[in-house]
């Protein structure tokens, strides 16, 4: 029954929420029955009433009188609405009621402790994937085949007839507002409903939906799903929050509304949006109520780990004579061994610790060395990174020996359900874990790993100093650094002091770079003039004579990037103007593909936001071997293609040319920098810091570089908006409080 009928024929009626425990009498030739309920504070009732085919230990919502009505009556039910229980520890019960016992008690009890509240998720979504928690396939089969059919069952009698919107969108919400509302009354009234609950659907099909059932922008429906729009586009940006201010201006342009409109309407938005717990204000403030359980999530695990030590597990740190013995294969020479060996011995001790590198080659050093201790103790290691370049580099630098698994591989992230297979209760089988490139990683990847993490395993994460929005939400590298507690050493004091990258990496902190009218390639950093005119044809002939010179592809390991993707070239779009010209230099004149939105050319590089599977994670840049409007053919460097269509929900990017954003936590040849006047106060030590950390060989810049030299070390970079600095101001204890 659904809750406008419900409403309707319950005045005069008492109502009783519980669960039901146990059935006392079914009516075999009816629907009428006699239940045992009980109640959350442990008290238990019997009703009757028609309840057609009850199923144990769903949680009810009654309609009815006491009869009679005095202690010990029964519940005389005029009405009910069910759904499944909430509790975890009466799921196993639940499930195995609802399959008729064909699945056992120990089955369902195996999935609920492996996969916790993600179980309903991988239900609608993977129901194969309960053979990981120990089910048998038979018993997987039977619970995934039993919940579609009792979700198809839900949606019939919600009477849902939303063309064009997928099933299991509907179920998911269904579940999340109660199997008593009726969405097809509810999205008809709030059609941005679906929207605000799933971040794969696009603002312009809300709007669409909307339009279709004549809801207009001065709506609280509209205002809701704007503010969740102005959020997304937020954490894209790596700010895990917007303050009042901003927020209503970006309302207000998003749905043409005037602030007078506006205001009564984002204040309930606001107010409903907090209710449905899709976002949270405070200190005017407002964040999506994920990321806010998120940060407090990392907060709370690191801080449980600055609380450990090692002197419980094996000792790994090496006497000063047989640590520098371990460091003899990376030729580094006496100082600067006896320094790497000193740093690496204090690394060992720590249980979890923060590694600041000035440099791509520091990181990879460091991972080298943290390997031949780790050899020499004869420990479990696994090496990880957010991208599949870093991964192909640290697997060349470190042998065949080495365990390099992606940051998707490594926590067995699902790309259909989101859900990683390690975590808690099923940890990472292993006793260290490094992790390069860190500062690439958004909150939820940091959690996540912390999550997996095993109980008396090390943890030891590396990356780049500084404070730039990672590829998902935040810059928890950063901030982490930032707490007393942990421990955060600096790399450039463990390593010789006047490598040449390391001199380079310097002079941009100081702001000391200049540019040099000599172009050497072989350097760090170096410099090539051009008028705006002439930039494409320059980054064409960089891009074969730099491939031709070191045998390399100039697609693949020779990137382009632009400081911000608007800029005063042809249709304002830097990106697509670069990538038009060296798709015509080195594919052909072909026109481009209109696909999933974007206009991409085949036989270019394609980054794609979504995670496709463990082989190809979030982000993974690949060639459009194939490419037409129904389908393209996505090739990586290594590996194997995936067949893309209309099915997938899909953000798909040029990847011949990325933004700083994009390029984070990758490894090039080269990368080729394009100045252009109007990006003149980008080009900080944060941004040049990140592109020296991505270029193996050189980081060139390209353009417009008059009075480039007065800019460095360039404008204060725009701080990553995140609320962790607050929750670390705190201990585990009063961040509950919040």
């Amino acid at each position: 029954m659904n809750m406008a009928s419900v409403t309707d024929a319950v005045d005069g009626l008492l109502r009783e929420q519980a669960i039901l425990s146990s059935i006392q009498y079914r009516d075999p030739s009816g629907p009428w029955g006699i239940g045992t309920f009980r109640r959350e504070d442990g008290t238990t009732f019997t009703a009757t009433g028609s309840f057609g085919q009850p199923i144990l230990y769903e949680e009810f919502i009654l309609y009815g009188k006491w009869s009679p009505d005095l202690p010990g009556g029964d519940f005389d039910t005029a009405s009910f609405s069910s759904m499944p229980p909430k509790a975890l520890e009466t799921l196993p019960r639940y499930l195995t009621s609802l399959t008729q016992n064909r699945v056992p008690i120990a089955a369902t009890i195996k999935a609920v402790q492996h996969f916790g509240e993600n179980l309903i998720d991988v239900l609608e979504r993977a129901p194969g994937r309960l053979v990981e928690a120990g089910v048998s396939e038979h018993d997987a089969t039977v619970l995934g085949s039993t919940w579609e059919t009792e979700r198809s069952h839900q949606l019939a009698l919600a009477q849902i007839d939303l063309e064009g919107i997928p099933p299991e969108k509907l179920a998911t919400l269904q579940r999340r507002l109660g199997y008593a509302t009726d969405l097809n009354t509810v999205l008809r009234q709030d059609p941005y409903l679906l929207y605000v609950h799933f971040d794969d659907m696009m603002f312009t099909t809300a709007q669409s939906l909307a339009k279709r059932f004549r809801v207009t922008n001065d709506t609280v429906s509209a205002v809701k799903g704007a503010i969740v729009a102005v959020l997304r586009r937020e954490a894209w940006l790596g700010h895990s929050y917007i303050e009042g201010v901003p927020l209503i201006d970006a309302v207000s342009k998003l749905l043409n509304l005037d602030r007078q409109t506006l205001f009564p309407l984002i204040k309930e938005g606001v107010t409903e949006l907090s209710r449905a717990k899709v976002a949270r204000a405070e200190d005017r403030k407002l964040q999506l109520f994920n990321l806010y359980e998120i940060e407090k999530s990392l907060v709370e695990k690191a801080i449980g780990w600055t609380k450990l030590n090692a002197d419980e597990l094996e000792d790994l740190v090496p006497s000063d004579d047989m640590a520098i013995k371990l460091l003899r294969p990376l030729k580094l020479g006496a100082p600067a061994s006896r320094s790497l060996a000193a740093g690496l011995c204090c690394l060992m001790s720590e249980r979890l610790a923060l590694v600041q590198c000035e440099t791509l080659d520091d990181q990879l050093t460091i991972v080298e060395g943290i390997q031949l201790y780790l050899n020499g103790f004869g420990t479990d290691a696994l090496i990880t990174a957010a991208s599949r370049e870093m991964v192909t580099e640290l697997s060349s630098r470190l042998g065949d020996e080495a365990q390099v698994l992606s940051y998707a591989e490594l926590i067995g992230l699902d790309p259909v359900t989101g859900v990683p297979q390690q975590h808690k209760a099923n940890p990472i089988p292993t006793d260290v874990v490094v992790v390069v490139g860190t500062d690439a990683m958004g909150i939820e990847e940091i959690d996540s790993l912390l999550d997996a993490m095993p109980a008396t395993g090390r943890i030891f994460m590396l990356g780049a100093p500084k404070d730039l929005p990672s590829q998902n939400v935040g810059q928890p590298f950063d901030e982490l650094a930032k707490v007393p507690e942990i421990r955060t050493f600096i790399a450039s004091f463990w390593l010789p002091a006047r490598s040449e990258n390391r001199l380079a990496a310097k002079n941009v902190w100081s702001g000391s770079i200049k540019p040099d009218d000599s172009f050497v390639p072989g350097r760090p950093i170096c410099w090539l003039k051009a008028p705006r005119d002439s930039i494409q044809a320059v980054v064409n002939v960089l891009l074969q004579q730099l491939s031709d010179a070191c045998e390399i592809s100039p697609l693949h390991d020779i990137k382009t990037v632009v400081a911000r993707q608007h800029a005063d070239v042809p249709g304002s779009d830097a990106i697509t103007w670069l990538t038009r010209s060296i798709a015509n230099e080195f594919i052909g004149p072909d026109e481009p593909v209109q696909f999933h939105g974007k206009a991409l050319f085949k036989g270019m590089p394609a980054l794609v936001h979504q995670p496709l599977s463990l082989e190809h994670p979030a982000f993974s840049i690949f060639e459009a071997t194939e490419l037409s409007a129904e389908q393209m053919v996505a090739t990586p460097r290594t590996g194997n293609s995936v067949v893309l269509d209309h099915k997938r929900s899909l953000n798909l990017f040029h990847g011949a040319v990325l933004t700083p954003k994009f390029i984070r936590g990758r490894v090039y040849e080269f990368v080729i920098l394009i100045v252009l006047k109007e990006h003149m106060g980008l080009f900080n030590a944060e941004l040049l810091s990140t592109l020296l950390n991505s270029a193996k060989r050189s980081l060139i810049l390209v353009g417009e570089l008059d009075g480039i030299a007065e800019s460095f070390p360039g404008d204060e970079p725009t701080r990553v908006r995140s609320l962790l600095s607050k929750w670390m101001e705190n201990d585990g204890d009063q961040i509950e409080q919040y």
